[in-house]
């Protein structure tokens, strides 16, 4: 009867656990207003206009902001490293000479598709992490009235270099992704992605 007791009081335990290992927002930043979902396929620098701002239905487009939280390929477990809610994403705005956001005018941001190449440290590699779901990141674009959060410009170094480096490191894959060997979705369930080739 003393074992049951600990057990039942173990796993009563557990929800209180998970919930303060991890801040949750008291409501979604999607509850509210009009929002533009932006789809993306490969990681790199993507442009705004501001008369396609216009186009999505954004009045005044100096209002912009933009959200996301793509991380790639979440954890199979339920560990609580899975992002609450969306996150606003630093921009660039570009003005004219009249320092106006207008026509003619763009705003620049780094995007990351589903894919990563991830660090080995211990190999002192890169590997190359497929998303088992999907080829496509979303990015959501709304209209707040303090407008974007704006990329922060770094400080000049004060002191000058001390090395030149003449080498790189380059990566690079092939995959078509014309054959699914095992005629299934993944291989295995493991916590740093999906192993297998999917259609």
């Amino acid at each position: 009867m003393r074992i049951k007791s600990l057990v039942i009081t173990a796993i009563a335990l557990l929800p209180a656990l998970y919930a303060g290992s991890q801040d949750y927002a008291s409501s979604s930043v999607l509850s509210k207003g009009k929002w533009v979902k932006i789809a993306v396929t490969e990681s790199g620098i993507y442009r705004l206009d501001y008369s396609k701002i216009r186009e999505m239905g954004i009045t005044n487009p100096s209002t912009a902001v933009l959200y996301g939280n793509n991380t790639g390929q979440l954890s199979f477990y339920n560990d609580g490293s899975a992002p609450d809610d969306l996150r606003k994403i630093a921009v660039n705005v570009i003005k004219g000479s009249d320092a106006i956001f207008n026509e003619g005018d763009y705003m620049l941001f780094y995007a990351e598709g589903t894919h990563r190449w991830k660090y080995n440290r211990a190999a002192g590699n890169y590997g190359f992490l497929r998303h088992c779901y999907s080829d496509t990141a979303w990015y959501f674009l709304a209209a707040e009235p303090a407008g974007p959060l704006q990329v922060m410009a770094e400080a000049v170094p004060g002191q000058s270099h001390t090395r030149l480096s003449t080498a790189t490191d380059v990566t690079l894959r092939h995959e078509r992704e014309e054959i699914n060997l095992i005629r299934s979705a993944k291989v295995e369930l493991v916590p740093a992605g999906c192993t297998g080739h999917s259609e």
